[in-house]
């Protein structure tokens, strides 16, 4: 039971790791897509929070938070499974 716990930790752990990874691959993208939309001259709309972001910090913040975000889910992810190898 002992080892079926550890390795369910472990692909838990992994899983923040690969969250981290997304949201910094999600954040590159959005910010190309928003980019390629302004150079077309259409309008670039999002929800409601997403949509606050782009309108008070442009594209630059709407990258800016998913990078954080993603940096923090990284290396949260990595010092728990740095912890449990």
């Amino acid at each position: 039971m002992g080892k079926l716990k550890n390795i369910l930790e472990k692909q838990n752990q992994i899983w923040v790791v690969l969250l981290g990874i997304a949201l910094i691959i999600t954040g590159l993208y959005l910010f190309f897509d928003i980019q390629g939309m302004e150079a077309a001259g259409r309008e670039v709309r999002f929800g409601r929070r997403f949509q606050f972001v782009y309108d008070s910090l442009g594209k630059f913040g709407v990258l800016a938070v998913f990078e954080i975000l993603g940096l923090i889910a990284l290396i949260s992810g990595i010092q728990q499974l740095k912890g449990k190898l």
